[in-house]
């Protein structure tokens, strides 16, 4: 339901070339993510690994209906794009030496994140 959350529309001003991921934690790293998702134009796919759910959207702003049934090639492209992000994300983590998130320096830093929704 896309009323449930608030925030600006990212369809619009992606590239249509230009793949964009984004990525739901309810635990903080090296620990798995509960979900991934995508947008590459116009199409958008969602995975909750949670429930093995999977969605995909080929025009959210007019038509906000999954429409993975049909389109498994394109599911299946999307998925490609994922599974490279998180080897580039690992490969990343490699190079820079950082497995974890760094450690907030004292509890004010930790309470400023909190109030951003960075922490819980």
């Amino acid at each position: 339901d896309a009323g449930m959350y608030n925030g600006l529309s990212l369809f619009t001003p992606i590239p249509k070339d230009r793949p964009v991921f984004a990525q739901r934690l309810w635990d903080l790293p090296p620990e798995p993510a509960n979900s991934d998702f995508v947008v590459r134009g116009e199409a958008a796919l969602f995975i909750d690994y949670e429930d093995g759910r999977e969605e995909l959207y080929t025009d959210y702003e007019n038509h906000p209906v999954d429409v993975s049934l049909g389109n498994e090639e394109l599911v299946a492209e999307l998925k490609v794009l994922l599974a490279d992000w998180h080897v580039r994300n690992r490969e990343l983590m490699e190079y820079y030496g950082t497995t974890s998130p760094a450690e907030p320096e004292d509890r004010t830093q930790i309470e400023k994140l909190r109030a951003l929704g960075y922490l819980q």
